[in-house]
This record gives structure tokens, sequence and C-alpha cells, in this order.
């Protein structure tokens, strides 16, 4: 009988990096990033702030993304994602900017550093080491020094745990908003619960990942989502790319409609190359559902294949972490087929090293 390449235990020698390792260690992140942090004493005032930045490029600025589409539920101040080399102009002494970088050496990062020192604002850095840990102590600024031991692949994109929970502990901890332990057990109790069936050993046929993985293959993936699940999506959708060399977009629902709808009649070869992966949610106003649902509906009729992934926990929280570790596994297990490592960024790599040049 055929067995699929996913169910053949020498495929993941493939995963020299170890990015199988660092998805099964997301729970540990978790609890270790909260320990570290939830006490850590802070010396700025940052329950004076009245505005919220997170400054941080691509994996290192997943955890803002994730946050900022859960705002409506947790937070009560404003929060922006900052992804370039300057901070908005309104940000001043009444702003805390939470400047996230794994490795500590983001060029951009840094610079939006300096931007908000000139400018006095309160100042949290969350890294592994580099520069941003120097600049951190040398201003004697608020930091969290990640120790990466639950991130063996050491890619800034499996180490969201940490970033996360970190953010959240700070926020917290400055009154923004209220995180506990018992927050985080729920989270690792869910993710605990979901764990085997997304597992090497689990077979194709019982396995959510490997199956949706398995219906990507030579497909582009287009995420569409709505309100909380924003921010998950476009990091599974990052991890699509990195991991799985793979071509993903994503969008979000009601923007969606009011424009995306008439850009499937051409060209007419997208039909054969995209598949549709709706996230749906109980959270969802009703509209929304409503929306997402009579979306499908026009996307079956220009013939496009999609598939409705819906998370099964109960809060928008425990939803957001559920939908990040589902799409872990995928990308993984897409990478898989394609049989590659999934840890190595070649392109993103070799972009680095040409701006490193010297004019």
């Amino acid at each position: 009988m055929f067995k699929s390449i996913l169910d053949q235990p020498d495929t993941y020698k493939l995963d020299k990096s170890k990015i199988y390792e660092s998805i099964l260690g997301l729970p540990v992140q978790i609890e270790n990033a909260w320990i570290q942090t939830s006490n850590q004493t802070l010396n700025t005032n940052c329950s004076l702030a009245k505005n919220i930045v997170i400054a941080g490029m691509g994996g290192s600025a997943l955890s803002g993304r994730i946050i900022r589409s859960l705002d409506q539920y947790i937070l009560n101040v404003p929060l922006e994602v900052v992804t370039n080399y300057r901070l908005p102009n309104y940000v001043d002494k009444n702003t805390l900017v939470i400047l996230s970088s794994y490795s500590g050496d983001t060029e951009e990062t840094l610079s939006a550093g300096q931007d908000a020192l000139h400018r006095g604002a309160k100042i949290f850095c969350i890294t592994t080491g580099g520069k941003l840990l120097t600049f951190a102590k040398k201003n004697k600024l608020d930091h969290y020094q990640i120790d990466p031991t639950a991130n063996p692949s050491n890619q800034p994109r499996m180490g969201l745990g940490y970033s996360i929970i970190a953010v959240f502990a700070v926020l917290t901890r400055c009154g923004f908003i209220n995180f506990t332990d018992h927050d985080v057990k729920d989270i690792n109790s869910f993710l605990a619960g979901m764990t085997n069936q997304f597992l090497k050993e689990t077979p194709l046929e019982k396995n959510p990942a490997k199956i949706l993985a398995d219906k990507l293959r030579d497909r582009a993936a287009i995420f569409v989502s709505a309100n909380h699940l924003n921010g998950t999506v476009h990091a599974v959708k990052n991890m699509i790319n990195e991991n799985g060399k793979t071509f993903a977009s994503a969008f979000d629902l009601p923007e969606l409609n009011h424009h995306f709808l008439e850009g499937l009649s051409f060209p007419k070869s997208l039909k054969e190359g995209l598949h549709f992966i709706l996230i749906n949610s109980d959270h969802y106003p009703k509209v929304i559902q409503s929306r997402l649902a009579i979306t499908r509906q026009i996307l079956t009729k220009h013939g496009f294949v999609s598939t409705v992934i819906k998370p099964e926990s109960t809060h928008p929280t425990l939803q957001a972490f559920e939908t990040l570790y589902f799409g872990s596994f995928l990308s993984f297990y897409l990478a898989m087929l394609y049989r590659i490592d999934p840890g190595p960024i070649p392109s993103v790599d070799y972009l680095k090293s040409q701006l490193s040049k010297p004019e």
C-alpha cells in the first residue's frame, strides 16, 4: 500500500535545523517567558503611557501583530506595530515603545530604538542578545533577554512563545491588560491536548496539519481571516513563506469583500495554482461569519478550491495560540513534502549580506 512521504520516518531527516523541535517547544517557551518576565521589576513608569508601539521586523514583529489583533478583547490603550526604521510622529514621553529583535542586530529595530530614545519614550527591549541588548544595558533600559533553550532552530519565527508572552507580561505589569498564571496554564493545557494529532508519528489520514499540507502541495496558500485571528494568520503566512518556501498571502474580512472578489476572473490559470484557507470562529460577529460563508460561495463559483478551518477553543486568546500551533506544523509538513530543510532562509540572508556591503 502506498505510504505518504509524510508517513515515512526517513523524510524527517531533512529537518537538520530542528524546526520540528522548536514547534514542540512552544508550550515551554510560553512557560519560561512568563516565569522570567511576570515578576520582573520595571524601572520606567510605563503605567502612565497613553499609547504603545511594538517595533520589530519579520518574525520579531509577529508577536506585536498577534497582540494587535487581540486588542479589542484585552487592551485599553492604542497599540501600533511598526516595521520600519522610524517611529510614528506621535511617539513621545507618553509612549511605551517595545523593541523586539530576536537576534538583537535587526537594523530597522535598532534605528527605531535610537528614535525612541531621542524622543524620550518609555522603552522595553526583547532580544537574545546582540546590539539591542548592548543598547538596553548602556542606556539602563528595561529588557528581557531570551534564553532560547526551547527554540533549538534559533529562528525568530519559531520563538514566538517567548516574544508574545514577554509582551503580555510587560503590558500586564504596566496595567494595560490582565494576563495571569491561570491564562498561561489554560494555553499550555490546551496545546498539550491537541499536540498528538499533529505529531509526525500520527498518520496523514488522522493528522489535520498533514492533510492540509498535502492539499497545498504545488499551490499557493491564500488565507482569509478576521478580527482577533488576523495577527496569527499573518504569522502562519510568514511561516509558510519561510519554512515551507511557498508563496502565501493573507487577507482580512470585511476589507477583502470590497475589492478582492472582483479580481478572481483573470488570469484563468489562477484556478489551478491557488488554495484558499478560510479561518472561521464563533467569536466573529454574525455578519463576519456570513461574509465568510458567502465569500466561499463566490470562490467556488469561480472554480477555486478552498478549505475552512475553525479553532476549537473557546476564548479569543486561546484561538490565537491554537491557530499558531496548527499553522506551525502545517508549514513544517509543507517543507517535508518539498523535501527541503525548513530552517535556512537563503534569499533573506543574501539580501542582508548585500545590504551590509559598503556602498
